[in-house]
């Protein structure tokens, strides 16, 4: 089980290692990219790959997510 597969409650994010939300292993940042609607029709958010893509796409160098595509770093 990788990090980000852990559900259980934790200090810190388990995407960016930011002070978590208490009672949760995100922080409130990653809470919001995980819980973002998808608003084309018919989509259907598979969870489990956007937390894995948010895992993989994480730099803590930068302190930000990396395009997959360019790998520039993203704003929020």
């Amino acid at each position: 089980m990788t990090c980000w597969e852990d559900k259980t409650p934790s200090p810190t994010c388990r995407i960016c290692d930011a002070p978590a939300v208490p009672g949760s292993y995100l922080c409130d940042r990653c809470r919001r990219l995980r819980d973002r609607v998808d608003t084309r029709p018919g989509a259907r958010v598979d969870v489990e790959a956007r937390l894995r893509a948010m895992h993989t796409q994480w730099s803590a160098e930068e302190g930000a997510f990396r395009c997959y595509y360019t790998g520039l770093a993203l704003t929020e």
